[in-house]
């Protein structure tokens, strides 16, 4: 198997980052253009133009017309929710500003994530934003980083656990560790590992090729085995879980003896501040590691 393309530059983090805004960005620079052209368009009907001459015109307005309405109410949208409600959450120390209008729930399950993180993976998160389902790529994309710095986007009408929080920003702070944590993740990981799970066509989950879901091929869920990125995420938000339910880790535990990666991972996690010693030290105990 062809080995995964590895984010070693800043231009590659940067795209994860903003691949949001440079969407928007693009679709408000077609809008300009499509109004230059119908403006010229409109222009060019003022004087007499020939046969050939009209039928580009009209060819031009009709796309133009159609492009116009394709993308400016998503521009609209996306515009809008930068003037919508919005209030700043203290939690602890942080500072968060959440846009939307999340419930009491809501609130509840990002304070219970809040204490569930380090200070330094924390301090990675500037915004949490509760979106319109238009704004997601698909029904199943419940929320996702890349549009803008220290931003989470979540589903506004979804039960929003601690878990997808902390899923979220464990993003977050692999953009801040950079391509040499991203590269040694990989190396640990391996070349054969990323393209090892599909999706259960009635459940729509993700599952291993025997249409298992525990840890396997040093992941911690099939979902992981999708990209770097999301390896690094779901093993993060696993040991969360670990540590705030310490029954959760018989079949994690269970790998561990079998396959070193596990360990190399957890070790890699600690040497780039997801997690502090003390909760090092707290999964070392947890899972008898040395």
């Amino acid at each position: 198997m062809a080995q995964p393309a590895i984010p070693e530059d800043l231009m590659n983090i940067f795209f994860h980052q903003y691949w949001g805004v440079i969407l928007l960005f693009i679709k408000i620079l077609i809008l300009v253009l499509v109004i230059v052209a119908i403006l010229l368009g409109w222009k060019t009907t003022k004087r007499k133009a020939n046969l050939r001459e009209s039928i580009a015109i009209g060819l031009l307005g009709f796309l133009s017309s159609t492009a116009f309405f394709f993308f400016a109410p998503s521009v609209y949208l996306e515009i809008q929710s930068l003037f919508g409600s919005k209030d700043y959450y203290r939690y602890n120390q942080y500072t968060i500003l959440i846009r939307g209008d999340p419930s009491s729930i809501q609130l509840l399950e990002i304070s219970a994530a809040f204490n569930g993180m380090n200070s330094r993976v924390i301090s990675n998160i500037k915004t949490i934003s509760f979106r319109e389902d238009h704004h997601f790529g698909s029904e199943a994309d419940l929320a996702h980083v890349g549009c803008g710095k220290g931003k989470i986007c979540v589903k506004e009408k979804i039960f929003l656990d601690r878990s997808t929080v902390q899923h979220e920003t464990a993003h977050l702070h692999t953009f801040k560790a950079g391509g040499k944590f991203l590269k040694q993740w990989q190396r640990t990981a391996g070349n054969d590992v990323y393209g090892q799970k599909h999706r259960e066509p009635k459940s729509g989950l993700y599952v291993w090729e025997d249409n298992t879901d525990s840890p396997r091929y040093g992941c911690v869920s099939p979902y992981g085995a999708t990209n770097v990125y999301e390896d690094v995420a779901t093993f993060y938000e696993y040991l969360c879980l670990l540590i705030e339910y310490l029954h959760r880790h018989s079949n994690f535990k269970g790998n561990l003896g079998n396959d070193i990666r596990y360990k190399q991972k957890i070790d890699l996690l600690h040497e780039y501040n997801f997690l502090d010693d003390s909760e090092y030290q707290k999964i070392k105990s947890i899972l008898n590691l040395h």
